[in-house]
């Protein structure tokens, strides 16, 4: 049994006791607990509150990286059931991190057992105790740190013995090793978190004493202190400051949004550079592979503390600053305004170039922690914002306000109406008024012509919601395929797109934006094109986009998509990403490279969290590292494999922006998930320059599309996920079905027009019967490509390899065909046997092997010494290989177009079920080979065909 009476109910028992009776002895208990009740009649439960509060926080932010460290602490509040206790493993009493200071490093064997998570929560339970035990007799004075210290030397002694915790033999002789200050500040520590949290913030007396607390140590501990000017944080403030704003937040003090705090974060981050402490903290690391076990685990732990403290600091301090927005709005305003004036804003303290838009500014700009930083928060202050379009939704839904006779998509009159209505006339209403006042704020509050370019573009935005509410209605009631929506499909996500785009307009000239927009879709039959496109009418690629856009594996969109991160662990995913080209052709972004990021989000206070770095040599960083520039030129438009985007090869800048969902975990799953969904790319043909670029990627204007971000993205999932989007697919299917059976039927008709005229000038017998067995053969290829679309078992048949190896010869030495004449006798054919037939479908013979002998011809290097061309055949596994070498000038290329005679060939073996064609270069890239398997998958639906 435990006691858990509190002091008041204590007393009022004792009082009904017989005053004969010693009242200790009158109670039975198996220990005694002062700790607060949890939930209480007159008092909600803290946790369940917080927990509550963070469901609805996680929906107000709009970056990736920030929903992921929410979503951490989502479930870290969530009540437990026993039955799910059951499933948290003794792993999770980790290692704690040892604040001790560089030279005290000979400790660490003294505490290595006490820090661990177990052993804290512990202490943290145990001083809950003793404060809630003592607080009623302290005596409050106007020094807050009396509290603090009166706490301390009553929990000293009992704290020694939780230290020692029955290990005086193992530790006799360590004792010397103790540090009674680090004990004593690592104490004051956990004093101070337990009283920043509820129940004892709900007492006045408390809460101002711990207030005046935290905010004193805050301002001491402030880099812009100017007998701290040269002074330079060490892990353990760095530490330690994170832990003082963290409780300051919990306390609801403004104290991180004021410029003193905001100066103090802008002089320790502008020259920061994480890479360097990451790498210096992987040295340390490196260091420890001597040391004894207990040692390295020790110092690992703390290493990868550091580690994650330090490449989170970004989203940490926006986190914070997102809890204080939340929790009142207004502050959003004063934030607003701070982080615009002429001493912090970032642009202000470049000095070089702007005038003459030196390309060096940009890139002094991008390299900047606290410009990343900035934008980063600017971005998430959209509150204000985000109400005004709540409430234009509301209106639009009641028809008040805002009123159209007519559909809006995007023409100059409603934006007009829109900006009139929301920013040129006074209002009596709140919101409005607070979305004005935010928006007046902003780093163009000095230009009234910027200034009316941010409103502009919130007009867009609002315009957006109009298009997205109006198409919404349209479908009311309506089945998702009927008729008129399969031939809008397309129009109607243009029309949203166009809207989208016009956000970032304003201030930019006319024709220099277009956009791209990718989205992932599940295809019924398992098709390899998931990601499908639409495109901007004013660009190249648009006409292309019905034949399947594809891109490349290893491109920026793609890995985009499916998640890139900033480390190697996974840290901080990224939801919007941009790049730069220079007029000397390089390419420069905000981040040189990236890493691919796990679906499930990391735990940014578990164990381990690190360890990935740690870990791995360099050499294996640097491979598992994607080069941004890499990325972004794989998604260049590329004539030779016909893949990636015309309108990237052409821009200047490029932003990207990541769509995802954010999934809940199951009930085993530890953590959120991050599920990309779709990219929008929109690009800017304008130099890269200064003015430029604070033009186009204006962050004001950028926040308003993470603002409409979940709108957007559920619109668009309702369109390509229905029986319109499903009937457009088919119609795609079949512009590329006919296209690739297109492939190279011009060559064959010249090649049948030389052979009629051939045979009329030389009607001579050998001439005849070789021109005759050319004209047939090309006479199939021609049939069999234009009519493939019979079911499978009417058309195998068994084939001699004395006729094929006949005509295979006949491609071979044909001019006509491949262009270059090769005698029969310089090929070597391995494996057939003349007599024996082999079954397959008409086509492989009659379009398949042609098309790859007249690949063959076309890479090779026309027989020089030593090299050949050869095909077999392995009767054992019924495989035809061919093999060429590749001639110098086309050993980067080879014939990988999407829609080339190799890229037919696959397609047609997939879809006769036949198991996939196997075509690759050597090592070296001087030899390719291909294999065609005349084996029918062992799943094969004989009964159909595409």
């Amino acid at each position: 049994m435990i006691d858990r009476t509190s002091d008041f109910s204590r007393s009022e028992i004792f009082q009904k006791l017989p005053h004969e009776t010693d009242k200790e002895e009158g109670l039975i208990y198996f220990f005694r607990l002062n700790i607060p009740v949890i939930a209480s009649a007159h008092l909600a439960d803290p946790l369940k509150e917080r927990h509550e509060m963070l469901k609805r926080l996680v929906s107000e932010c709009h970056l990736d990286a920030l929903k992921v460290m929410v979503g951490h602490d989502i479930q870290k509040t969530k009540p437990k059931t026993f039955a799910e206790l059951e499933f948290i493993s003794k792993d999770e009493n980790t290692r704690q991190y040892i604040p001790l200071k560089k030279g005290d490093s000979d400790a660490y064997d003294f505490y290595t057992h006490f820090f661990y998570r177990e052993k804290v929560h512990q202490v943290k339970l145990f001083l809950t105790h003793v404060i809630n035990s003592e607080l009623s007799n302290f005596n409050y004075t106007e020094n807050p740190a009396d509290l603090i210290d009166s706490l301390l030397e009553k929990v000293k002694r009992p704290l020694n013995e939780i230290i020692i915790d029955g290990k005086q033999e193992i530790l006799s002789n360590k004792l010397k090793l103790r540090k009674p200050e680090f004990e004593k500040e690592v104490v004051r520590n956990v004093i101070t978190s337990v009283l920043s949290k509820p129940p004892f913030t709900d007492y006045e007396k408390i809460y101002k004493t711990v207030f005046n607390y935290v905010n004193g140590q805050l301002k001491e501990l402030d880099r812009t202190d100017k007998n701290d000017s040269h002074h330079k944080m060490d892990a353990n403030e760095f530490i330690q400051l994170k832990s003082l704003i963290k409780r300051s937040v919990e306390l609801n003090s403004n104290y991180i949004i004021s410029s003193q705090f905001l100066a103090g974060i802008k002089n320790d981050y502008w020259e920061m550079k994480t890479e360097k402490y990451t790498r210096r903290y992987k040295s340390e690391y490196d260091k420890l592979a001597n040391a004894d076990q207990e040692t390295k685990e020790t110092q690992r732990s703390n290493l990868e503390y550091k580690y994650r403290h330090l490449v989170t600091y970004n989203y940490f301090l926006l986190y914070c600053y997102k809890l204080l927005l939340f929790r009142n709005p207004g502050r959003s305003i004063r934030l607003e305004n701070l982080i615009n004036s002429k001493e912090l804003l970032p642009e202000n303290s470049i000095k070089i170039g702007k005038e003459e838009n030196d390309p060096r500014v940009l890139k002094q700009l991008w390299n900047s922690p606290y410009y990343l930083f900035i934008r980063i928060l600017k971005a998430e202050n959209i509150y204000l914002i985000n109400e005004l379009k709540e409430l234009h939704k509301r209106q639009m839904r009641n028809r008040k306000g805002i009123k159209e006779d007519e559909e809006i998509y995007g023409e100059k009159p409603v934006i007009d109406k829109l900006y009139s209505h929301y920013f040129k006339h006074p209002k009596n209403d709140n919101i409005i008024t607070n979305a004005r006042r935010l928006i007046r704020n902003s780093a163009s509050k000095d230009d009234p012509k910027a200034l009316e370019n941010i409103e502009k573009s919130v007009c867009h935005m609002l315009n957006v919601m109009n298009i997205l509410l109006h198409a919404g209605e349209s479908k009311t009631g309506k089945a998702g395929n009927n008729e008129s929506s399969k031939s809008k499909l397309n129009a109607e996500v243009r029309a949203i797109l166009d809207a989208v785009l016009n956000i970032l307009q304003p201030g930019i000239e006319a024709g220099k934006l277009m956009y791209a927009f990718f989205i992932e879709y599940r295809e019924p039959q398992g098709d390899s094109y998931n990601l499908y496109p639409v495109i901007s009418t004013t660009s190249k690629d648009a006409e292309f986009e019905n034949f399947a856009i594809k891109m490349s594996e290893n491109g920026l969109i793609y890995n985009a998509l499916y998640g890139l991160a900033e480390t190697v662990d996974g840290i901080n995913p990224q939801t919007l990403m941009f790049t730069g080209k220079f007029p000397d052709g390089s390419i420069h972004s905000f981040q040189d490279n990236f890493y691919k990021a796990p679906e499930t989000s990391p735990q940014h206070s578990g164990s381990g969290l690190g360890s990935e770095y740690f870990n791995r040599t360099e050499v294996e960083l640097k491979k598992n590292a994607l080069s941004s520039e890499e990325l972004f030129r794989n998604d260049f438009w590329n004539e030779e494999t016909d893949m990636g985007l015309r309108m990237l090869s052409e821009s200047n800048m490029t932003l990207i922006f990541r769509l995802s969902d954010f999934v809940p975990p199951h009930k085993k799953e530890k953590s959120h998930k991050l599920k990309g969904q779709a990219v929008l790319v929109i690009t800017n043909t304008s130099e890269t320059n200064y003015d430029n670029f604070i033009s186009f990627m204006n962050i004001e204007k950028i926040r308003l599309l993470l603002l409409i971000k979940e709108e957007l993205l559920e619109y668009l999932q309702k369109q390509f996920d229905n029986d319109a989007f499903m009937e457009v697919l088919e119609n795609r299917k079949q512009a590329i079905y006919q296209r690739k059976l297109q492939h190279g039927l011009n060559r064959y008709i010249e090649a049948q027009s030389d052979f009629f005229t051939g045979l009329i000038k030389n009607p001579e017998e050998p001439e005849m019967k070789k021109k005759s067995k050319l004209f047939d053969i090309v006479k199939k290829a021609m049939v069999s490509q234009i009519n493939f679309n019979t079911p499978v078992p009417s058309d195998m048949q068994s084939y001699k390899w004395q006729d094929l190896l006949e005509t295979m010869g006949y491609i071979f030495e044909c001019g006509d065909l491949g262009k270059y004449e090769i005698p029969v006798e310089a090929i070597k054919f391995i494996g057939f046997n003349s007599s024996d037939e082999a079954r397959m479908h008409s086509s492989i013979p009659d379009v398949v092997i042609p098309e790859l002998i007249i690949n063959m011809k076309k890479y090779s290097s026309q027989l020089k010494e030593e090299q050949f061309l050869q095909v077999t055949y392995d009767k054992e596994k019924n495989q035809l290989v061919f093999e060429n070498d590749i001639r110098e000038s086309e050993q980067k290329s080879s014939d990988k177009k999407h829609f080339g005679g190799l890229e037919m060939c696959k397609w047609i073996m997939e879809s006769l079920k036949y198991n996939n064609m196997i075509s690759y270069a050597s090592a070296q890239g001087k030899r390719y080979t291909t294999i065609v398997d005349l084996n029918l998958k062992k799943d094969a639906n004989k009964n159909s065909h595409p």
